[in-house]
């Protein structure tokens, strides 16, 4: 798998300590492993963006945005 590593990591902290993603792969699985199954709009958002990504539909930075935008509504503390 294509990792689509970003400019630069986002690192937050949620429930479980400090985590660090860099690449729009590691993205979708934080996404699809770590999330609550209520999840909202903006977590089903980014895990459309982050596949588009991957099938080289959309921009890796993209993920990122969408990436940051879902940690936000989760109420997860950014650090970078």
């Amino acid at each position: 798998m294509v990792l689509k590593v970003w400019d630069s990591p986002v690192v937050f902290v949620d429930g479980k300590g400090i985590e660090t993603i860099t690449s729009t792969s590691s993205a979708l699985r934080y996404l699809i492993e770590n999330w609550a199954p209520d999840c909202g709009p903006l977590h089903l958002v980014a895990r459309e963006v982050c596949m588009d990504v991957l099938e080289d539909l959309a921009d890796r930075e993209d993920a990122r945005a969408a990436f940051i935008a879902a940690v936000k509504e989760l109420g997860a503390t950014l650090v970078q």
